[in-house]
């Protein structure tokens, strides 16, 4: 997992993330730590720059959603059992950490499963998350070719802005 994903799944709100635009680069900070005179010069600069962007966390009710889901597209139609048991785990306050100790519980193979499957929703939102922010820039007059890849080309919202 990259720094990208690893900000969009970080829960703990003292962390903060925002991503270069230009270079990819994901810089971080956290209240823990606080901050040192040369990371506060860093945030007046990401403060004052189009090239950063906060990176958005993954909402609690979109992360539950994959859980549902995995287990209603992958784990049900191939284990009654697993599915049955992870439907349980669900319930409820705490379902989260259920959901993972019982794929530890369950079977290895459901638990690698799960991480193969959780990270492939990860990259489409990392997609979607650098399409809307091309959009924006776009839309801005902001964008240059050099933001563009093929993909992005290739996704009607981009293309329905661009080509206005």
């Amino acid at each position: 997992m990259d720094m990208l994903e690893t900000a969009m799944e970080d829960s703990d709100l003292t962390n903060r993330y925002f991503l270069n635009l230009v270079t990819g680069e994901v810089i971080f900070f956290s209240e823990y730590v606080g901050l040192s005179n040369e990371d506060e010069q860093l945030l007046e600069e990401i403060d004052g720059s189009n090239n950063y962007v906060a990176v958005e966390r993954i909402p609690s009710h979109e992360a539950y959603q994959w859980m549902v889901d995995f287990m209603d597209e992958i784990v049900a139609p191939a284990d009654e059992n697993a599915a049955e048991k992870l439907s349980i785990a669900l319930n409820g306050k705490g379902a989260f950490r259920r959901f993972k100790d019982t794929l530890h519980r369950v079977d290895d193979q459901w638990l690698q499963a799960w991480y193969q499957w959780r990270d492939k929703q990860l990259k489409a939102t990392r997609v979607t998350t650098r399409i809307c922010h091309l959009t924006k820039n776009a839309s801005q007059g902001i964008i240059t070719v050099a933001d563009i890849t093929v993909n992005d080309i290739n996704c009607e919202c981009l293309s329905n802005t661009l080509y206005k």
